[in-house]
């Protein structure tokens, strides 16, 4: 399993190790790691592209030219694109050629699948600074989730961040930004399933 983005991906990496009864301190701040699961025949690779022209380059690049291809990949770019760049039209644009290249990826690896975080649910109260309070607010997060939501969804199957996070609500979030380990773990029951695992 290979997980590529933000650290949304990068929490639900740490969420799946601990699912398998794995420790999860090799998960740390923006750095790639790669391990195999203990008691399992199986490699779990995080790769940091925070931003969705960084995923686009590793699903055309990075992933194809590695000796053992993933059988699924899963991708989260919305916050810092939402923090940093701050338009959800030029973020809608750049999910449309993340999937085009997803697209691409798939044709030529058919047994790779491919899973779609959507947006956290953000709480503006609780962050952290002012920049992230000024740029990641609900209306605007709603709307970078809008447009991930607008992607085909014969390219990418979605794993609901954004709906389990905010049903579980103000309460799951951990720092404005990031839902509780809590959540993370229940999504990955959810991937779980959503893959036949």
């Amino acid at each position: 399993m290979m997980f590529i983005g933000d650290s949304i991906t990068r929490h639900l990496a740490a969420a799946l190790l601990r699912a398998v009864g794995s420790t999860d301190e090799v998960v740390v701040g923006h750095a790639d790691f790669d391990l195999t699961l203990p008691g399992h025949d199986a490699r779990l690779s995080f790769l940091w592209r925070p931003y969705p022209w960084n995923v686009t380059e590793a699903l055309l690049e990075e992933v194809p030219a590695l000796p053992r291809t993933p059988s699924v990949v899963i991708a989260s770019f919305c916050l810092w694109h939402a923090l940093h760049v701050r338009d959800a039209d030029a973020f809608a644009e750049d999910a449309a050629e993340l999937s085009a290249a997803a697209a691409k990826v798939g044709a030529r690896l058919p047994g790779l699948r491919l899973l779609l975080c959507t947006c956290p649910h953000t709480v503006t109260a609780l962050q952290g600074t002012a920049a992230k309070r000024e740029a990641l607010t609900p209306r605007r997060v709603a709307a970078y989730d809008a447009a991930l939501r607008a992607q085909p969804a014969a390219t990418w199957r979605r794993l609901g961040v954004a709906a389990l996070s905010r049903a579980c609500g103000d309460a799951c979030s951990a720092d404005g930004v990031h839902p509780q380990p809590v959540v993370f773990d229940a999504l990955v029951q959810v991937m779980l399933g959503m893959l036949g695992v």
